[in-house]
């Protein structure tokens, strides 16, 4: 194998892996908040239960049933419902909006990146100390943008199971 005794390790925390025509290509992970990464536990930790087992089980006598009942899918519905409201009524608190800006980016990632290129595109600086201070600021608020987005999305999911646990209850029993 290439590459030594080291060839075999790990990734460091902030390489992600991809692939184009078999070949693996190392390149940056994006990088969470800690508000992110508790955002994303607490969903999870919400939806453990049901995701980590089959939605259905069989009866004795061949059927099929929901695993959980009506008053399991009625709890889940209420718990995400409380905390797609609480992140929202507290967007900014939570990062679901990019510091300084009054909503997500409506161009997704797209337009985040030609308005991070057009910013480029038009400084000039004679100071490169100036310059590296402007790019910095720049790159902080591209990754504000992107995890707004993922943030978005964590909360587009949670929303869309508490429709479903809804629909589960009723069906269930």
């Amino acid at each position: 194998p290439r590459g030594g005794a080291g060839a075999g390790a790990a990734p460091a925390m902030s390489e992600a892996f991809a692939t184009a025509q078999g070949v693996a290509i190392r390149g940056q992970a994006q990088r969470h908040s800690g508000r992110h990464g508790g955002i994303c536990r607490a969903v999870a930790r919400l939806l453990h239960e049901s995701w980590s087992q089959p939605l259905c089980c069989s009866t004795p006598r061949g059927g099929l049933a929901l695993r959980h009942g009506r008053p399991f899918w009625l709890r889940l519905h209420a718990s995400l419902t409380r905390l797609v409201a609480h992140l929202e009524s507290f967007s900014g608190e939570w990062g679901l909006t990019p510091a300084g800006a009054g909503a997500p980016p409506a161009g997704g990632m797209e337009g985040s990146r030609s308005r991070l290129r057009a910013s480029v595109g038009s400084i000039v600086y004679a100071d490169r100390a100036v310059a590296e201070s402007r790019w910095r600021s720049m790159e902080r608020t591209h990754a504000s943008e992107k995890e707004a987005e993922s943030l978005s999305a964590v909360i587009c999911l949670a929303r869309r199971v508490a429709q479903l646990s809804l629909l589960l209850a009723a069906v269930a029993e």
